[in-house]
């Protein structure tokens, strides 16, 4: 398998592994504990605070770009790469500033593979040719096994 192909099943398989885990986290809520299921529903019933509104103006932003990055990445785009890349270290480095979440581990198990596909996809934009575009037209790769050449 070519490692563009690979780049691209890594991105994929990324953004399956993330909303799997959204879906888990709302389908599997009502299996928590009941104190916990009761500090969600408080959560959701409170007004408005001042980080919840940073993270629509912080959030929002950065998941759209990441979703772009994401489209490029599967063009093979190499903006997309750093696009990516910024787009996930935002998040990582806005993510302390929102406070406690409760997820079940299924939930939460989706929601890491995922963040360790990130690592893949920056890993394999970054360190290895999937990105690399090669001219129309242009000679092609050199074959991986030249014969040797005969002494005269």
């Amino acid at each position: 398998m070519r490692i563009q192909n690979i780049l691209r099943l890594v991105v994929i398989l990324e953004w399956v592994f993330l909303i799997t885990g959204l879906a888990l986290s709302f389908a599997l809520e009502g299996t928590l504990p009941l104190e916990l299921r009761n500090w969600l529903a408080s959560e959701s019933e409170r007004p408005l605070r001042l980080s919840d509104i940073a993270l629509l103006l912080v959030g929002v932003p950065l998941l759209i770009a990441d979703i772009v990055a994401s489209v490029g990445l599967l063009f093979l785009q190499k903006w997309a790469a750093w696009l990516y890349l910024v787009s996930n270290v935002g998040g990582y480095l806005f993510l302390p500033f929102t406070g406690p979440s409760v997820d079940h581990a299924v939930a939460d198990t989706m929601d890491e593979i995922s963040t360790l596909l990130t690592g893949v996809v920056l890993t394999l934009a970054f360190f290895t040719t999937a990105l690399e575009q090669r001219k129309r037209n242009a000679e092609p790769p050199p074959p991986l096994y030249a014969k040797p050449e005969a002494a005269d």
